[in-house]
């Protein structure tokens, strides 16, 4: 048997026994707003038409919720949903959702996207179970700035996420929220269980017949 062919069948072997799992897919759900005020809770009022902090709006641009903000298309694909916030001037959750079927001990992604609508930047706040991981600025008008913070499961399979503005100005504060996602960034280190280890036997044995059928042709 050449040496490459025993590499390979090696390293099938390892594969399949220690292979880290891919990332998992989307928990969030709705994190695009393409499905309207659906999903999540917010300690603002929804309203269609509002100058008032601590209200939002789902729609496809800011300028026809208020005419003093900026018109631009959502950050998916410039024609859908986004969520359009007029900031609180107290702390308040602009966003909440409890995700399910977490994976123990996985890092993953909290991310948004933001723009700003009206006014000054706006600092917006990556939320896990009520303990802060992190925020990210949205700066310029009209332009989507991406935030991202990392959270480790641990022992949890669940978590509640949320976003909050932290700037608080009564003054502009006027910002857009989309494509929000908490997606898994790696798997726990693949350490193979005793069960794993089965996964061997057939390499180890197509490894064997070949080295019989080696020694057979010589």
């Amino acid at each position: 048997m050449r040496r490459w062919e025993w590499v390979g069948v090696l390293a099938l072997a390892l594969g399949l026994a220690c292979g880290g799992r891919p990332a998992e897919a989307q928990t969030v759900v709705n994190g695009n707003f393409e499905s309207g005020n659906t999903g999540f809770t917010s300690d603002y009022t929804y309203t269609t038409a509002s100058a008032d902090p601590a209200t939002y709006w789902i729609t496809t641009n800011p300028s026809l919720w208020h005419g003093a903000f900026a018109g631009f298309g959502d950050h998916t694909t410039g024609s859908g949903l986004m969520m359009i916030v007029n900031g609180a001037t107290t702390p308040q959750t602009i966003w909440r959702q409890t995700v399910t079927g977490l994976t123990p001990g996985t890092i993953y992604n909290f991310r948004s996207w933001g723009a700003v609508a009206h006014g000054g930047a706006s600092t917006i706040d990556f939320y896990v179970n009520s303990v802060k991981i992190g925020d990210f600025t949205a700066t310029n008008l009209g332009e989507w700035t991406s935030g991202q913070s990392q959270w480790n499961s641990g022992a949890a399979t669940s978590a509640v996420l949320e976003l909050r503005n932290s700037s608080l100005g009564f003054v502009g504060n006027d910002f857009a929220l989309d494509d929000i996602s908490f997606t898994a960034d790696r798997a726990p280190s693949a350490v193979p269980e005793p069960s794993s280890a089965l996964l061997f036997l057939p390499a180890l044995a197509a490894i064997g017949i070949l080295k019989r059928r080696r020694k057979t042709e010589q």
